[in-house]
């Protein structure tokens, strides 16, 4: 079983693009299958401003399970440059952390496209 999880990271400079650090976080609350973090709710809380509940939430479900360090030098080493339309130079990678579970240990694979061209689609023909 995998997991996958998609970033993009805009640098002004190519050589600035080093290390990344990717935060998995775990859900220890009591729903089965919760969709958004406000999901899980103790009813004390429920007199008390959103924020609050929402940062209770957060805290008491929800809690770091391990921290992924990718190193995007070697990925950003083929991006070409873009412009804004300012002018302004910059360079971006859009990358996947892809994390393999059901072995005895986990796995974290880095993902990108490097040298992808756009061409035109022609149909097939049989």
């Amino acid at each position: 079983m995998e997991f996958r999880d998609s970033f993009s990271v805009r640098e002004i400079n190519r050589t600035a693009f080093g290390t990344q650090t990717v935060r998995l976080v775990c859900y220890r609350g009591n729903l089965s299958n919760p969709e958004w973090v406000d999901q899980d709710q103790c009813t004390f809380l429920e007199s008390l401003p959103r924020v609050l509940v929402l940062i209770w939430t957060i805290v008491v479900s929800f809690s770091t399970h391990f921290f992924i360090h990718v190193d995007l030098s070697e990925a950003a080493r083929d991006l070409v440059p873009k412009r804004q339309a300012s002018g302004q130079v910059y360079y971006q990678l859009d990358y996947d952390v892809i994390i393999f579970f059901g072995l005895t240990e986990l796995q974290a694979h880095l993902c990108w496209k490097t040298r992808v061209s756009c061409g035109s689609l022609r149909p097939a023909v049989c």
